[in-house]
């Protein structure tokens, strides 16, 4: 893959870990280097070439690896507060040097002195009686209309905040939220939707809250944007059968082809989508999708509707996610769902609060309650592998690396392996 490199300026004097400790799939660059005052991200030439206003987001990532060699994971926290400003009001220069007093309060060891960033008990309990002042909470989402109904009855009984939310597609909700930050009127408290890529673009138009409640402590800082957004959970991609059709109950990928069952095969009409194909024709090759088809399948741009059309037994099986299947089991449908013993992949889940929606306070209150026991067991039923004390997660799609050139030539594969098996 061709490469491009951004410079970033730093102080200098600084001595830098050669090594950085950082997950490909929150930042876009794949190698870090340090060279006298400046710090270079060597990046695909699809993202170093994207428009100046991208490039915060480069600078950004830059900064933020410079922090934590400089402070530690706690103290990089302060230091983002800065460099937020920085990226925000530069513009992203390819360029970036550090402002004279941003060098006295790092080099100065001011920002060390500061310590943790979480809130004091005092300043967190003014949050949650501001939150109690406002009453309610709106939570904008892209999981089940069950799981914001349980998440809402148990917050409110928490701390008598009730709660309204709105359920709809990662991209429709995205696009919602866009069209209300541009109107200047926000409406969600809470952004609860797969990422992270589209919360990174809100993070671009509106301040998000980084959390800071006593949930946020110990929080794995893998898990964590600087600009607040969290991750909640890991979404593992499972097979989901007919229980009527398909006996007996797959366990592995190949029990779903060479039976003659008809499978419901979403099209690749989102990122994640697109990234899962990518993988799983490289880890099964694309026979297992050949066999699929030549099986017999029904597709559409909705899994959703694939799903409920499995439960009426207008398809026998499919690869999608626990929760898309869960509420019709509980309501009797001949539906259920099991893991691959193979490689499994997952679609992760993030939340923000925003600084500048209706109810603040009470959406700061939320998240923290999100992060704490009994809301991770909440979003986590149904499937959900929690980041909180699980020795293994799913694999990551890393939807991110996903290039133009990636999807159209994965559309072009797609049409060919199953135009052909679509009934017409």
């Amino acid at each position: 893959m061709d490469h491009q490199g951004l410079a970033f300026e730093f102080p200098c004097g600084i001595s830098i870990a050669p090594a950085w400790r950082w997950p490909l799939t929150l930042v876009d660059a794949e190698a870090a280097s340090w060279s006298g005052c400046s710090i270079t991200l060597r990046y695909p030439t699809a993202y170093a070439s994207q428009p100046v206003a991208d490039e915060r987001r480069h600078c950004a990532n830059a900064l933020r690896l410079f922090a934590v060699d400089v402070t530690g994971p706690v103290g990089s926290s302060v230091v983002l507060f800065f460099v937020a400003f920085i990226c925000k009001y530069t513009g992203g220069d390819r360029r970036m040097k550090f402002p004279r007093i941003l060098k006295s309060l790092i080099f100065g060891g001011i920002v060390s002195a500061l310590g943790g960033v979480g809130a004091s008990a005092d300043e967190w309990q003014d949050v949650v009686d501001a939150a109690k002042a406002e009453g309610k909470v709106v939570l904008y989402l892209a999981k089940s209309n069950a799981q914001a109904e349980a998440l809402l009855k148990a917050f409110e009984a928490e701390y008598g905040i009730t709660g309204e939310w709105l359920r709809g597609s990662a991209r429709a909700q995205t696009s919602r939220l866009m069209g209300e930050l541009q109107a200047g009127a926000p409406q969600a408290d809470v952004f609860y939707t797969a990422g992270p890529i589209s919360h990174s673009r809100i993070a671009e138009q509106t301040p998000v809250w980084v959390p800071s409640g006593p949930n946020a402590a110990n929080w794995p800082e893998d898990f964590a944007f600087p600009h607040g957004s969290v991750q909640m959970t890991a979404d593992p991609v499972v097979i989901i059968y007919n229980t009527d059709a398909v006996q007996p109950a797959p366990s592995k990928y190949e029990d779903m082809i060479g039976k003659g069952y008809i499978t419901a095969v979403g099209s690749p009409a989102s990122v994640f989508r697109t990234a899962y194909y990518l993988r799983t024709r490289e880890f099964l090759g694309d026979g297992f999708w050949e066999s699929i088809a030549a099986d017999g399948i029904v597709t559409g741009p909705s899994v959703n509707a694939l799903v409920q059309g499995i439960a009426a037994g207008e398809s026998d099986i499919a690869l999608a996610f626990g929760w898309q299947a869960a509420g019709l089991k509980r309501d009797g449908a001949p539906i259920d769902w099991a893991t691959p013993d193979s490689k499994v992949w997952a679609l992760t889940q993030w939340a923000m609060a925003l600084e500048g929606g209706p109810n603040p306070n009470a959406g700061k209150l939320l998240l923290d309650y999100m992060m704490g026991p009994e809301g991770q067991a909440i979003l986590n039923t149904d499937g959900g592998v929690s980041v909180i004390g699980t020795d293994e997660l799913p694999i990551n799609v890393n939807e991110e690396a996903v290039t133009a050139q990636d999807a159209i030539n994965l559309t072009r594969w797609w049409e060919k392996t199953f135009q052909q098996a679509i009934p017409q």
